[in-house]
């Protein structure tokens, strides 16, 4: 589904945050993106998209390189959560996402206006459709804008630390969905996050960064305590515990 292949990224064309990056993706697949602040994590996505170009190498998006005019056809993406300029209803919001399918001065039709209700109630925000999207709360606008890149019926979500600041019951009500899409849906999922315990609960891999380094595998497998000090500079302990019958992995950062 995405192939990332000898990648390097630069942000002033000579020092390379990473280099010679490869690793790909199957349909149902949910990477994770680690890294401190700074390091790149958000050009990263962009680079997938193909809003900024790569500076050596490249990816395959569906068996094609990735062209942003048409990204939302195969990619639904979701950036960092911000309030929205405008008070448009939740059901406006989401409908936007159909814009594409829709074309340009027409109006929406029922089919676009059932999907729509559809994904309402999929993200669990179907009672506040008709709500004006400036009124919501932190946990249900990240739903709404979920929402909206999902109207877009793509193959590929590509979500910018969808769980950042938001409570702990929404991050799990998010990282629920997540798990939902990929399993349910067969969709490939890829996220930044900065939280390792999330990487833990939701990713078959993960890629962890810093300037001049990384590591890709899976999540079980390089989440380690060595690799967190590495990337992170934090001392931790990575705990194992059995869950209804499956073992289940967990973090305790020391001060």
């Amino acid at each position: 589904m995405i192939e990332v292949k000898d990648a390097a990224i630069s942000y002033d064309g000579k020092t390379e945050l990473f280099s010679g990056l490869n690793f790909s993706l199957a349909a149902g697949e949910i990477l994770t993106i680690l890294g401190r602040n700074g390091i790149g994590k958000t050009t990263f996505l962009r680079c997938l998209l193909g809003i900024l170009p790569w500076t050596r190498g490249g990816c395959l998006v569906a068996g094609e390189p990735p062209v942003p005019d048409a990204v939302s056809d195969k990619i639904g993406y979701v950036p960092q959560s911000h309030a929205p300029a405008f008070p448009y209803t939740v059901f406006e919001m989401v409908m936007m996402g159909r814009a594409r399918r829709i074309g340009l001065f027409r109006t929406p039709s029922d089919e676009d206006r059932r999907r729509v209700a559809e994904l309402l109630e999929l993200v669990g925000v179907a009672p506040l459709a008709d709500r004006r999207a400036t009124e919501l709360s932190g946990g249900q606008l990240q739903m709404v804008y979920i929402g909206r890149a999902l109207a877009t019926e793509p193959k590929i979500m590509i979500l910018d630390e969808p769980e950042a600041h938001l409570d702990f019951h929404n991050q799990l009500i998010v990282l629920r969905l997540l798990k939902k899409l990929a399993s349910e849906r067969n969709m490939t999922i890829i996220m930044n996050t900065h939280s390792p315990e999330n990487a833990l609960k939701i990713s078959d891999k993960s890629l962890m960064m810093r300037r001049g380094a990384y590591v890709f595998g899976e999540t079980q497998t390089i989440l380690t305590e060595e690799n967190l000090r590495r990337f992170f500079d934090i001392d931790c302990r990575v705990l194992e515990a059995q869950v209804d019958g499956e073992t289940q992995r967990g973090l305790l950062t020391l001060l």
